[in-house]
């Protein structure tokens, strides 16, 4: 469960007013995020454990 709220907690730290958006525009964004091929690359384990370094 702490992974869980640490993260939603980082995902708030982006968005400006986070009271007022929607599960669904959340998800939504994420979506949007996770979809585009420049974005897919960035959390592929690779590249992550190079960016660690």
């Amino acid at each position: 469960m702490h992974r869980l709220c640490s993260r939603g907690a980082e995902l708030e730290c982006y968005l400006p007013h986070p009271e007022l958006v929607t599960d669904e525009q959340v998800s939504v964004i994420l979506k949007l995020l996770f979809h585009r091929s420049e974005n897919q690359q960035i959390v592929e384990p690779d590249t992550i454990s190079k960016a660690g370094k």
